[in-house]
């Protein structure tokens, strides 16, 4: 019997063992770390939050230096004289004067090739007549975007609330854009400036151009007008 029991133990330790599968981790399960914010993140957000931000001081910065003379003349006026596709300048003469010989040329005569944006040969301008003595061309003219410019800017102007000891206005810009235009007047000494006949207009009350924008306005005005 001794050598049943032994034959048998011989045989259990030939057979092999049964292994237990090995247990893998769970990779579906979810994780509570947060993942790190890497060094590229960083800078890439930083830009983006420094992009936002000079976005909105720029566009702070030219509402406070357009806001005024957007408010005197209207947003209509102010777009037609920053973007018009067309731009005429016109030389001006009063009807006493032109009576009194005055007035030299009384025929609207053209300079430039652009036609004529104003049909009429004269304005009336606060119950005053004035002729249309000369006039030209301004979309190609040297300086006129910069004057576009100088004319949208608080900075431009005075804003003094008495209006001059008298108005004898010699020049006009007309801005025009389809069947919308405005004629923007000068005076003879170029520092009082009203705008005349505009779609949306809030106040044709004058403006005083600072003494740079009056310099401006005698040098830009004098070019334009051909040599006798």
């Amino acid at each position: 019997m001794a050598w049943q029991y032994a034959a048998q133990s011989d045989t259990l330790k030939r057979l092999p063992m049964r292994k237990e599968p090995r247990k893998e981790p769970n990779s579906r399960r979810p994780s509570c770390k947060m993942p790190k914010l890497t060094a590229g993140k960083s800078i890439v957000t930083l830009l983006v939050v420094l992009g936002v931000a000079l976005a909105g001081a720029n566009v702070w910065h030219r509402y406070a230096t357009t806001d005024r003379i957007h408010r005197r003349w209207g947003a209509e006026t102010m777009e037609l004289i920053a973007r018009a596709p067309q731009a005429e300048w016109l030389k001006l003469a009063a009807a006493r004067s032109a009576e009194r010989g005055e007035a030299g040329r009384t025929d609207g005569q053209q300079t430039g090739s652009a036609g004529s944006l104003l049909k009429d040969a004269a304005l009336e301008i606060d119950g005053s007549e004035y002729f249309i003595v000369e006039r030209g061309d301004l979309i190609s003219a040297r300086g006129f975007s910069n004057l576009r410019h100088a004319l949208g800017q608080n900075g431009s102007y005075n804003w003094a609330d008495d209006l001059g000891p008298s108005e004898s206005w010699r020049w006009a810009i007309v801005f025009a854009d389809a069947d919308r235009h405005v004629t923007l007047l000068v005076d003879e000494d170029a520092q009082w400036l009203k705008p005349l006949n505009a779609t949306g207009l809030t106040s044709t009350v004058p403006v005083e151009a600072t003494a740079q924008m009056s310099a401006g306005l005698k040098k830009f005005f004098a070019e334009q007008t051909p040599a006798p």
